[in-house]
């Protein structure tokens, strides 16, 4: 791309060289002010609920808010509403919060359709002065943020994040061109930006389609077996259907027994949470607040159990609730553990109630409160038991479909990332001037 006519040292190493005629400005004098939010009260049904924007509104990849169907609604005092109420063009900077793979620091640009939303304690509002542009200052702050200059000013206690915002502004200074010039940038880069984004997201809908085709192949091979000229008989089971006539069915207490084991006077250390379908790794050690004082309650697990997650059945219809466990641990007694029978292979039995969780089975099934399954409401739920032989063989068959499919979903995720990585050095190429627009 084209490059400007003369470079001057900008004496920032993370900046570089900058275009001869772009002028060095202290970051705090960008703004012509900044102000904290506020949490404001439970909602009262009168005209001071407002909405209230948060960290988890923020659309970061697009530096903007997300545009939602609902946003959180929060009450507040008059003197708060004049005070703290957003105007379009402001930029809003996480200040608290944050978290392992993201830390604090993340800014936004305030362009939702409304303009009476207020926002939390946990944001700061940075309003910029008329000669600067509040996209392209966002633009560069998102810049500082992958470059991991903000890094810089955060803080951690007691488990949550503080960005010094106050040292930031007035130890960080960026080189800037005319208004006019900026306006220019911000155009390339909105254009330039969209068609990534765009692009990334008829990726991302492969995966979802490749995703699909690995959940429907499993759900098919579990319930109808690898041998297509099988004669069928009717499993008397309406989220089944046809099965091989050679297959049985059986209640799940006949195939497999709840495993429950305390980790009152074990102690064991390996942490383990479900995740989108996945036995995953914790960390004991980490002081987030999400973890409990001690690990008492939490029940052992077993390499080949199978973890199911039946609360909340409610509200959450899109996790994935059942998990097979390849490594021994701890995890929440809040979830359901099973043992297989000798009668049934562990890896049919989590695969064959993966395609009922899929199929959204476990939804009709919940009661309570919180619509939740215990194991005693669960052990009647039928399950299709072929032939143990048999078994293994769709074990086998599915796993080595599974590993094409990953594989490329994986060459897509990693084709993904680089349009990432390319659009975040498009950005910081534009706003530091190492390409003309």
């Amino acid at each position: 791309m084209e490059k400007y006519t003369a470079y001057k040292p900008s004496g920032i190493k993370w900046i570089g060289d900058i275009p001869e005629h772009w002028v060095l400005i202290n970051l705090k004098r960008v703004f012509s002010q900044r102000f904290s939010g506020t949490w404001g009260e439970e909602p009262k049904n009168n005209s001071n609920d407002r909405i209230c924007l948060r960290v988890a509104d923020f659309d970061y990849s697009n530096l903007r808010f997300k545009e939602l169907p609902e946003y959180t609604i929060r009450n507040y005092k008059d003197d708060e509403i004049c005070k703290y109420t957003l105007s379009k063009g402001s930029i809003l900077i996480e200040k608290s919060g944050g978290g392992e793979k993201s830390p604090v620091g993340r800014s936004v640009f305030y362009d939702l359709k409304f303009d009476n939303a207020l926002f939390a304690n946990f944001l700061e509002c940075l309003v910029v002065r008329d000669n600067y542009n509040p996209k392209f200052i966002v633009y560069y702050l998102s810049v500082m943020y992958s470059k991991r200059v903000i890094w810089k000013y955060v803080r951690q206690t007691t488990g949550i994040q503080n960005l010094t915002l106050s040292s930031l502004l007035s130890m960080e200074s960026i080189y800037v061109p005319n208004i006019s010039e900026q306006l220019s940038i911000v155009a390339f880069l909105e254009k330039a930006t969209a068609n990534i984004d765009a692009y990334i997201k008829q990726t991302e809908q492969e995966i979802n389609t490749l995703n699909e085709l690995k959940q429907a192949e499993i759900a098919e091979v579990v319930t109808k077996g690898i041998n297509p000229n099988a004669p069928m008989k009717d499993s008397g089971i309406p989220w089944v259907g046809q099965i091989p006539e050679h297959w049985d069915s059986r209640f799940l207490f006949q195939v497999s027994k709840e495993h429950y084991i305390s980790n009152k006077n074990v102690l064991h250390q390996n942490l383990l949470s479900l995740s989108y379908g996945k036995i995953v790794n914790k960390d004991i050690n980490k002081t987030d607040g999400l973890l409990p004082a001690n690990f008492d309650t939490y029940q052992v697990v077993e390499d080949g159990n199978l973890i199911l997650r039946l609360t909340d059945l409610q509200n959450d219809h899109k996790s994935l609730r059942v998990g097979f466990v390849t490594q021994e641990g701890i995890i929440t007694s809040a979830y359901v553990c099973l043992e297989a029978f000798n009668n049934m292979i562990p890896k049919y039995l989590y695969y064959s109630l993966h395609s009922f969780d899929i199929k959204k089975v476990f939804y009709s099934m919940g009661g309570g409160l919180r619509q939740g399954l215990n194991y005693a409401e669960l052990r009647k739920l039928n399950v299709i038991v072929p032939p143990k032989e048999e078994q293994q063989q769709i074990v086998e068959f599915i796993e080595s479909r599974v590993a094409i499919i990953e594989e490329q979903i994986s060459i897509i995720k990693s084709e993904i990332e680089q349009m990432q990585e390319y659009k975040q050095c498009l950005i910081s190429d534009a706003v530091t001037g190492k390409i003309k627009v």
